[in-house]
This record gives C-alpha cells, structure tokens and sequence, in this order.
C-alpha cells in the first residue's frame, strides 16, 4: 500500500510536472503567434505603403511619357512641315530648269530666291533638329528634379494635413497661421 501511494505520489509529481511545462509552452506558443501577428501587420503597413509609391511612381512615369510624347508630336510636325516647304523648293528649282531656255531671265532670279529660302530654311530644319536634341536632353535631366519636387509637394501637403488637424484650421503661432493660410489657397487654387 505503501509503495503504492508512493507510486501514486510519483506520478502525480510527474503530471503535476509535465502540465506546468506544458503550460509554459502554450504560453510561449500564444506570445509567438502574437508577436507574428504583429510582423504581419507590420510587413502589410509597409506593402501597403510600397505599392503605393509604386502607383504613384507609375503614373508620374505615365504623365512624363505624355509629355515627351507631346513634345516629340510637336517637333515632327514641325520636321514634316519643314520637310514639305523643302520638296515645295525642290520641286520649283525642277520645274525651273526644265523651262530654262524659255524663261532663261526669270528663272535665274527665282532660282535664286529659291535658293536663298532653301538655305533659310535648312538652316531653319538643323535649328529644329538641335532644339529637338535640347529639348530631349533637357526633359530627360529634368525629370530627377520634377519626381523630387513632386515628392517634396505631397510631404508638404501630408505635414498641413497634420497641423491642419491638430489645431482644428486655426494656428498656434503666425507661423502656423501663414502655413495653414498658404496650405488652403493651394489647395483651393487646385481645384478651381
């Protein structure tokens, strides 16, 4: 009896034991999946914030595409028009040496005027081309600018926002009041 109660004694020692330790890992368990579920909102705050940084970057990258593309449309039109008023020339010089004996006096003077708005004129199409070239390399150096400044606008817009809010539209300090002042003729200009 005695070995028995000693035996009895044991093994309650030994469960009493290994629910203690049991315990002990679901509680490690329960903080394990808290502090998870934490890394994933966080990790999900960040993604969220990621993408729509992405999103913004896309459609800044969308409206500089537009622009260039504006801007090319523009110089080739002038190109081709530049180009027409050339084979316009072209074809008066033709037309000008195939009627040479019979216009001889006439043409000679045409031929020069013809000429002299050639020359004009090419001159004119290198001029394009080069500030085609210019405006190519000035919009490819300005973008860094316009992305960072676009950038610096909508921090400025979010810190209004803040002070906005905190002081329910009305400034501690003239500071505050001129910022607030500025913020919301800004915005109100953006929307007209």
């Amino acid at each position: 009896m005695k070995k028995r109660r000693a035996a009895e004694r044991q093994q309650n020692n030994l469960l009493l034991s290994v629910e203690q330790e049991l315990a002990g890992y679901k509680n490690l368990l329960q903080q394990h999946q808290e502090k998870t579920k934490r890394d994933n909102q966080h990790f999900r705050k960040r993604l969220a914030g990621r993408d729509r940084e992405i999103r913004r970057l896309k459609h800044a990258l969308k409206r500089s595409d537009h622009q260039v593309e504006t801007v090319a449309s523009d110089q080739a039109e002038r190109t081709r028009q530049a180009l027409d008023q050339l084979a316009v020339a072209n074809t008066k010089v033709s037309t000008i040496k195939n009627n040479w004996t019979q216009q001889r006096a006439k043409a000679l003077s045409e031929v020069d005027q013809l000429r002299g708005q050639l020359t004009t004129l090419t001159g004119q199409y290198r001029d394009l081309v080069q500030r085609h070239q210019d405006l190519m390399t000035l919009a490819e150096k300005s973008q860094p600018d316009k992305q960072a400044m676009q950038k610096i606008v909508r921090q400025w817009n979010v810190l209004c926002q803040r002070l906005y809010r905190s002081t329910n539209g009305r400034g501690q300090t003239d500071t505050d009041k001129s910022i607030l002042a500025t913020w919301v003729a800004v915005r109100n200009a953006g929307r007209k």
